[in-house]
């Protein structure tokens, strides 16, 4: 019998479940990614050892076991698949992974009303979990459904909490603007760590959070299953931790002369984490200052070559990064950044704004510039830091970091 170990889903190059399982005590885990012949022979043969299933083969693979325990029965869905006495064994980790990510993220269902996007199998497991954690009233919106997408805003006047459980992650499903009564939004995706769905909570001010810490926790029930391990749950906010500090940028965004790189160079010593700053990148990108670029060539010129320095700096992941005033004035700036990031407004009276090369600035003035970005960096930030002192910003952003 091969010992292989895996995750089986299309599409699933993203997949951190590696690197998960791996932390875990599991070496020999992999991805395959397979299309649904693959999937059918590869199950058929039955040369592994335990798999976790992903879309969309959580329904399909039900067809192929020996058993299915009463929890997937329950659900409609398996997203895990062990061997036990030369049987195939299906079982679902998914509602545990959920629950564990309702109660990390401190958002009671208790009473609630609540609508979840989709009706697959990661959705069955949402909507098992959110029975058992005692939910008032469960709506479920899908493409054919009696609830879908051209009548879902039908629901806004009770919607309390509003679930993605699709894998649609491009772009929001619904506009959230609607729900006026929402209290919390969650994504199950989690790569990118601020899908659209998040980003558009994250700007209304409501309660977010995505999947990975859900992935995270139905791996450490996986693995118990798998290789018999037990009290596995103590590593499972540390792995979290470890993956966020990973694929999680710290970005400051603020006025020119805010202190943002200053704070950003301590911030990533401290943290033993990269560090970036457009305007450095802009130079070693053309050879010249921001400054020198905007007095030569003009303010538009210089937005779209700051853009293409941004977009390079897109792919970065686990950064400290320091903007530059504007930066997030830019749409297209702000969707390149914002995937991975947690941003922090750094916000200093303007009267100690350091604004010594700073020709934007004195194109107007230090008031007038602030007064015109002011809406770009509150709606755009987590956290907003005052910046009296350089030493006291920096402990309160690592405690927010923490």
């Amino acid at each position: 019998m091969n010992n292989t170990f895996a995750l089986i889903g299309k599409n699933i190059g993203y997949s951190l479940s590696p690197e998960i399982h791996d932390n875990f005590g599991l070496k020999n885990y992999k991805l395959l990614d397979l299309n649904k012949s693959e999937f059918i022979s590869f199950i058929k043969k039955r040369n592994f050892k335990g798999l976790n299933i992903t879309t969309p083969y959580k329904e399909e693979v039900i067809k192929y076991l020996d058993e299915i325990d009463n929890l997937s029965k329950e659900i409609g869905a398996v997203n895990t698949v062990y061997l036990k006495n030369k049987k195939l064994i299906g079982t679902n980790t998914d509602a545990y992974g959920f629950i564990k990510l309702l109660e990390y993220n401190d958002i009671s269902v208790k009473r609630k009303s609540i609508t979840v996007l989709g009706s697959g199998g990661a959705s069955k497991a949402v909507i098992y979990a959110l029975k058992k954690t005692g939910a008032k009233r469960i709506n479920i919106v899908s493409r054919s459904g009696k609830i879908n997408y051209e009548n879902v805003y039908s629901l806004c006047k009770n919607t309390q909490i509003l679930i993605n459980a699709t894998p649609v992650k491009d772009k929001p499903l619904v506009n959230l603007e609607n729900f006026k009564k929402l209290k919390a939004v969650i994504d199950l995706n989690y790569s990118p760590l601020n899908t659209p769905f998040i980003l558009q909570a994250k700007k209304l001010k409501i309660k977010n959070a995505n999947g990975l810490y859900m992935l995270v926790a139905q791996a450490e029930m996986a693995n118990k299953l798998f290789v018999g391990k037990k009290n596995q749950s103590k590593k499972t906010n540390k792995i979290y931790d470890t993956l966020l500090r990973k694929n999680q940028n710290v970005i400051l965004i603020g006025m020119p002369g805010a202190g943002k790189t200053t704070i950003a160079k301590k911030i990533a010593k401290d943290l033993h984490l990269p560090f970036y700053d457009t305007d450095y990148k802009f130079k070693n990108f053309y050879g010249h200052s921001t400054a020198d670029e905007i007095i030569n060539n003009g303010v538009i010129k210089y937005r779209k070559k700051e853009t293409a320095v941004i977009k390079k700096m897109s792919t970065l992941k686990g950064c400290v990064i320091a903007t530059g005033g504007g930066v997030f004035t830019i749409d297209k700036n702000r969707e390149y950044l914002e995937k991975n990031a947690i941003v922090f407004f750094i916000k200093r009276k303007i009267s100690k704004l350091d604004t010594s090369n700073r020709p934007l600035v004195k194109m107007s003035s230090p008031k007038e510039l602030y007064k015109q970005r002011k809406h770009v960096y509150f709606d755009n930030c987590d956290y907003i830091i005052n910046n009296k002192k350089i030493e006291k910003s920096v402990k309160e952003i690592k405690e927010i970091l923490k």
